[in-house]
């Protein structure tokens, strides 16, 4: 009896996987080769149909760890993709190969090499994947004006949209780097009805909202008036994702309002035009005059008058509202030595470093008519509380000693050694 039973099951199931096959027939008229060579060439002839390429919003690193960041990319009927970036200055465009092949599923690929496309996925000495950028992508679904991708290697959820066919590649790009440039990093107010802190991370591109018992952390990309976040938040029961940033009121807000963050400046924050003008420089040897010039396109400054043959460059930090003076490259003599103003720590001990992480940071006085600078370690380097600056040389890539040319000394000093740096005191415009 168990054996019938176990024969009119097994030809149940027979029956089963029969009647299933018939009906895959009549559901899919195509077999699975035939369908995915269909949506191959569905994909490849939607991509060639944006008369001006495709804004491309795209996210690295495993889990989104460094955010995402605007791509622009046309591809052509030659095989040749065309890509712009916001990595990259505005008006470069890079070429290579494109293609849509079979896997799984159709998968877009930059299939030679494209120094934007794939700068962000090179392998580096550390971290040893980069920046963990894809350049082989998953076509998951489309529409004719959207086509959403997965990263193939790292699994990120990316998106193309349609650029507008009267919207310039550069003049987009530059909005961007305007919105960048101009918006703050710290903000308070509120997360629906709840009292909230907000940072935007200036390296990771990650929104972190700060609340009394839990923290909210979302990956974002810049748009040219805010924030798009690559998943939407809830708040109070509703979605948000888009986050606009206004100049005027130097605020952060979602559309409904239920998002909305002021600017929290800190303290003695100063924009970047505060800077300019003549100055006199106080350090161990004496006060001597000296010019402090702004490069606005290098988001720095230039302090001329100290030597001749080299200026000093002084970094903008917009989260800070300050100038720093990192360890940094001077020039290269008639010999090949490359001349180094190097960070030094007189008070601990005398260590120096030219890594550009070490340098000291611009603190103003609070005083708007009669602005004054002294200076402070970044802190940045650990072992090294920059006081001084020294002038070192290095040869093929290794140190060459203290740097004895007179004629690349600082002014009032009569040796390598520009110690303890002591105020910047402003004397005109």
């Amino acid at each position: 009896m168990k054996k019938l039973f176990l024969y009119m099951m097994l030809a149940a199931v027979s029956f089963s996987m029969q009647s299933c096959l018939h009906d895959n027939d009549e559901i899919f008229e195509k077999s699975a080769a035939e369908r995915i060579d269909e949506a191959v060439a569905n994909a490849k002839s939607l991509l060639l149909s944006a008369d001006n390429g495709w804004k491309f919003e795209y996210y690295l690193g495993s889990e989104y760890s460094y955010g995402g960041y605007n791509y622009i990319v046309k591809f052509g009927n030659d095989g040749k993709a065309h890509v712009s970036g916001e990595i990259a200055d505005a008006d470069m465009v890079t070429s290579s190969s494109w293609d849509v092949v079979k896997d799984q599923g159709p998968v877009l690929t930059f299939n030679t090499y494209n120094a934007i496309m794939h700068e962000l996925s090179q392998p580096m000495q550390d971290p040893v994947d980069g920046y963990e950028g894809d350049y082989e992508f998953i076509i998951m679904r489309t529409t004719n004006d959207s086509i959403y991708l997965k990263g193939k290697k790292w699994g990120n959820e990316m998106l193309l949209t349609r650029m507008p066919s009267d919207q310039s590649w550069v003049d987009y790009l530059t909005s961007l780097a305007d919105l960048k440039e101009r918006i703050f990093f710290n903000f308070e107010g509120k997360y629906g009805s709840i009292d909230a802190t907000a940072e935007i991370g200036e390296s990771d591109n990650w929104l972190y909202v700060s609340l009394p018992d839990s923290t909210v952390e979302v990956p974002f990309i810049y748009t040219v008036n805010g924030l798009k976040l690559q998943t939407p938040v809830e708040i109070e029961g509703k979605q948000v994702q888009k986050l606009i940033y206004d100049d005027a009121s130097q605020t952060l807000a979602s559309e409904d309002g239920l998002f909305k963050m002021a600017a929290l400046l800190p303290e003695g924050w100063r924009p970047f035009d505060f800077f300019a003008g003549k100055y006199d420089f106080t350090y161990n040897y004496g006060t001597f005059p000296v010019e402090l010039v702004p490069d606005k396109a290098s988001n720095r400054y230039l302090m001329k008058g100290l030597n001749d043959k080299y200026d000093i460059v002084m970094t903008y930090s917009r989260s800070s509202g300050r100038l720093n003076v990192n360890a940094q490259l001077l020039g290269t003599d008639e010999s090949g030595v490359q001349v180094w103003l190097a960070a030094w720590d007189i008070a601990g001990g005398g260590s120096l470093t030219w890594s550009t992480d070490a340098g000291v940071s611009l603190v103003w006085n609070g005083d708007e008519t009669n602005p004054e600078f002294t200076f402070e370690d970044l802190g940045n380097y650990p072992g090294i509380n920059t006081d001084s600056f020294i002038l070192w040389g290095m040869l093929n890539g290794s140190s060459n000693g203290a740097y004895e040319g007179a004629d690349w000394f600082a002014k009032g000093s009569t040796s390598f050694r520009i110690p303890y740096w002591k105020s910047l005191k402003k004397t005109g415009n």
